[in-house]
């Protein structure tokens, strides 16, 4: 949209209470200017009199422009920002319509950020949700029916039950500022604070988060889970064997930046000092070995093997319920890492 600017507006620029930047041409350079901070996340006050607000947020700065300071003039501004040769004769009526032309490209570029700062914020609590539950599931043995319980009761008391918390908190806020509001619109504030919520989202009947099933898919898609496949050693006396992929858990273990750089340091740190055996690399077999012991980082496993009794944790590992185990650690790490 193109607006003719009459000659008393176009001659006021405007200077930076932030860097050094002098006589910006118009009050759309200047925003525009201002939002180039905001991208830095530097702190910014608000440039109109009067108002104390501040942020570093893109989106949160807009949004508060748009809500208290629409219209302005340009004697609005703080005093320092407008250069004073062509605004001083500007009557308390003239709006700076070059602040507001143009600027729909700039809000909306600003909304489409907004929206996907809202959006990663909320993937990131439901991914710590996600992270806490298989947590509970797998290090503490939690059962999934008992997650299942205490996700239905947590939904209850956040969502349904605290809703006449969440009017009466909303309506004394609003009460102690002197804004007088219908309770329809009350409750459909509430109602709204509790759609938006990420961890009631996540826990809700259509949630990612809600069942067993449900969490299984999310962990698998989310967390780079490592499935066993299982083989079968026999079909009549259904004897089979789990077996989680070597290659597979290697690759996640590796992603890990400090498991690498340990892997990369203990290569490096391959000189052994004469008669002092620290680990299997100062040994002459692995020393003769052109294989590992060549400038190229090889990766080497440790294996080893345990018998155990499933029914009976004090028996004897030799009755029907035996079951054995074949283990594998790094043995690129460290040796004061290996153990953990």
């Amino acid at each position: 949209m193109n607006l003719q600017l009459s000659s008393k507006q176009s001659s006021a620029t405007f200077n930076c209470h932030l860097c050094p930047s002098t006589s910006i041409g118009s009050a759309q350079e200047y925003f525009c200017h201002i939002n180039n901070h905001l991208k830095n996340h530097e702190t910014v006050n608000c440039v109109f009199q009067g108002c104390s607000f501040q942020t570093n947020i893109y989106g949160t700065y807009k949004s508060h422009r748009s809500r208290k300071h629409t219209p302005y003039s340009l004697k609005d501004f703080k005093v320092g920002i407008i250069n004073t040769s062509g605004a001083e004769h500007l009557a308390d009526g003239d709006v700076d319509n070059s602040a507001r032309c143009g600027e729909c490209d700039v809000d909306s570029d600003s909304d489409i950020e907004t929206e996907t700062e809202e959006l990663h914020l909320f993937k990131t609590i439901e991914l710590k949700l996600g992270s806490l539950l298989l947590k509970l599931e797998n290090y503490f043995h939690v059962p999934r029916t008992a997650i299942d319980e205490l996700l239905a009761e947590l939904h209850y008391w956040i969502g349904s039950a605290s809703v006449p918390i969440s009017n009466e908190a909303i309506e004394e806020t609003l009460r102690n500022h002197n804004v007088s509001v219908d309770q329809t619109v009350i409750k459909e504030l509430t109602a709204a604070l509790s759609s938006c919520n990420p961890l009631l989202k996540s826990i809700a009947k259509d949630g990612p988060l809600a069942t067993a099933h449900k969490r299984r898919k999310y962990y698998k898609e989310k967390f780079d889970i490592v499935d066993p496949v299982e083989y079968i050693l026999d079909s009549k006396t259904k004897q089979t064997f789990q077996y989680i992929p070597v290659l597979k858990t290697l690759e996640q273990l590796l992603k890990k930046k400090d498991i690498l750089n340990k892997v990369v340091e203990s290569h490096s740190d391959q000189q052994s000092v004469h008669g002092e055996y620290r680990c299997y690399q100062d040994g002459c077999h692995f020393k003769n070995n052109v294989f590992l012991s060549g400038e190229e980082l090889r990766l080497s496993l440790y294996l080893y093997i345990d018998d155990f009794e499933i029914c009976n944790p004090l028996g004897t590992p030799r009755k029907k319920h035996k079951l054995c185990g074949v283990y594998w650690i790094l043995g690129n790490l460290l040796p004061v890492c290996q153990s953990s």
